[in-house]
């Protein structure tokens, strides 16, 4: 069998009969993918689950008792293929790593189009924007005077009453 001739989706699903988890299949990952097939059918992987994640199960966690200071061993379990099959559907979006699309009818884009119009129109255009930096521009000058105006009289009376201090 020639796996470099397969399609995309003939790899991933001979993956998937082997128990492989299969993320997307790009020009970068095809080869890594290639060789997982070639050697799950020359059966030079008689362990399925060697290819794919193993699960750290913490009560499996040993010791060792020798007097010299090692790091402790670990001992991990292969999940195996039936409940790694379980836990994900083959059905679902996130095995391809794809999102679901389609493509719009002319009703509904001259409806979103008119949609766009209507929102554009209502925003009051030129002359409203204008109108309303204008006033605000004439708020803030007559607020600024009125803060100068008040300053200068606080400050005369501040120097008027100097025995008001302590």
């Amino acid at each position: 069998m020639d796996v470099s001739q397969l399609t995309d989706a003939e790899l991933r699903d001979s993956l998937k009969s082997h128990g492989v988890s299969v993320g997307p299949i790009v020009a970068t990952t095809r080869k890594l993918y290639e060789k997982k097939l070639i050697k799950l059918s020359d059966g030079s992987i008689n362990n399925q689950s060697n290819l794919n994640d193993s699960q750290f199960n913490e009560d499996s966690l040993i010791i060792s008792s020798s007097p010299k200071k090692s790091p402790p061993q670990r001992v991990f379990q292969n999940v195996s293929a039936a409940t790694a099959a379980a836990t994900t559907s083959p059905e679902s979006d996130s095995d391809d790593c794809e999102e679901s699309m389609r493509y719009l009818t002319e009703e509904e884009m001259a409806a979103d189009r008119a949609s766009a119009r209507q929102a554009q129109s209502n925003k009051g255009g030129f002359l409203g924007s204008t109108i309303t930096f204008t006033i605000l521009f004439v708020f803030i000058a007559v607020f600024a005077y009125f803060l100068i105006e008040n300053a200068e009289q606080l400050k005369l009376v501040a120097e008027t009453n100097p025995e008001d201090t302590i």
